[in-house]
This record gives C-alpha cells, structure tokens and sequence, in this order.
C-alpha cells in the first residue's frame, strides 16, 4: 500500500514538494519496510555539480548523450529551470537517487508527435548506480507519475525512451506505459510510449520486489 503526506507529516529534512510512503513486504513475506520518495525543486546552485557527476556516468550518458563537461551542464540545468520545464531531485530515504524533468507537451518538440495536447512528458534518470535493479527506482518513478496526475492532473503522460534502450522501455511498461508510435528526434530514434490516468492508478506501487542497498553518504553539494 502506499499514500501522500504533506510537509506537516514526514521527518524529512529537505524542503520537498511532494512525499509519499509505500509499505512494501520484505523478502520473507511476513515483515514490511516503509519507504519515503520525495521530490525536490532542483535550483541553480549548487546543484549542477551532482547533476554533472550522473551524466558522466556511464548508465547514463549511453542514453541521455550529455556526458558534457561541468559548465555546460550548468548551463543546460539553467536552462531548463529557466524554461517551461519543472526539474526535480527524487530522494528515496532522505537519499538523492534521481533527476527528474516533466513538462507540458504542447510546449515541447514531441507535440507534432502526440494526439493529446493536454498530457505531459518525463524524463528521469537514477544517478547512483547501485540503485539499479534493487526495486526503488520503481517506487521512484511511481511517486513522480502519481505527482503530475494528483497534482496537474493531466489525463495522459507521455515519455520517449531511446529504441536501443530495452531496460528503460520494460521499466515503464510496469508503469502501465504502453507503445504509441516511433518517433525520430534529433539525437535518438524513440519508443513514444504514454499512460492514462485510470491505467495509471490500477497499478500499486507497493507491489514490488526491494533488494536493500547500502545508502552512500552524499558527497556532492546538498539539494
């Protein structure tokens, strides 16, 4: 199971704009662990220099294509706060894990590509690599797509992965995500995929598998 607390509720340190809990069943079935997602406006400074570690990271930069050095990052994160674009850190137990963009559709480039005006985009990447495969990407990204239906309330979600990118495209087929169209952007042959709401919220978030990791002390600069 999982739900939403306000600021008021939780312990977490951070400023976040949007939290919620998924008590999730351990391996043995009979004990259950609750984990906290958090989103966190991503500002100017100092933020771009953990973003420049993640798309240096080889997980990354294979798809994301911006292993770029720390001033063009900045740039590009300037950018993007500057635009029509909202910009997150995903924290999962207080850890960062994640950089997240979502954005109106009929703003961006992939508009000519979808039917729904209205809907919105994501992007999302998991910066630490040991995250991977362990399940919290999973809640992650539920808590994302549950903020931009409960809170801008679109009727349809869109994202369009990398055609090369399998990983990515099963991970957000469990998010209910389903084939539309391929699409050619400029640096990727895509997968346009989307979700609606009602597929959306059939899915429990809580119903996955957690392989515990050890937390990483953050070592660049806070959120």
């Amino acid at each position: 199971m999982f739900n939403m607390v306000s600021h008021s509720q939780s312990n977490v340190a951070s400023p976040h704009v949007f939290l919620k809990k998924y008590t999730v069943s351990n391996q043995s079935l009979t004990d259950h662990t609750t984990h906290t997602v958090a989103l966190n406006c991503v500002k100017k400074e100092p933020n771009a220099y953990r973003l420049y570690q993640w798309m240096n990271k080889p997980h990354v930069a294979e798809f994301w294509h911006q292993a770029w050095s720390k001033e063009k990052i900045a740039g590009y994160l300037a950018n993007k706060i500057a635009s029509y674009h909202q910009v997150y850190w995903v924290y999962m137990n207080d850890e960062p894990i994640g950089y997240a963009e979502i954005y109106p559709v009929s703003k961006d480039r992939i508009s000519a590509f979808c039917d729904d005006k209205t809907a919105y985009g994501w992007h999302f990447l998991i910066g630490p690599k040991h995250y991977i495969g362990s399940g919290y990407p999973f809640l992650a990204a539920h808590a994302l797509l549950s903020f931009i239906f409960e809170k801008i309330q679109p009727t349809r979600i869109y994202c369009e992965p990398d055609q090369h990118n399998t990983r990515m495209i099963k991970f957000i087929e469990k998010l209910g995500h389903q084939f539309c169209k391929n699409i050619i952007l400029i640096e990727k042959k895509a997968h346009l995929m989307f979700v609606d709401r009602d597929d959306f919220n059939k899915i429990d978030g809580s119903q996955v598998a957690i392989h515990n990791v050890t937390p990483q002390k953050n070592r660049v600069a806070n959120a």
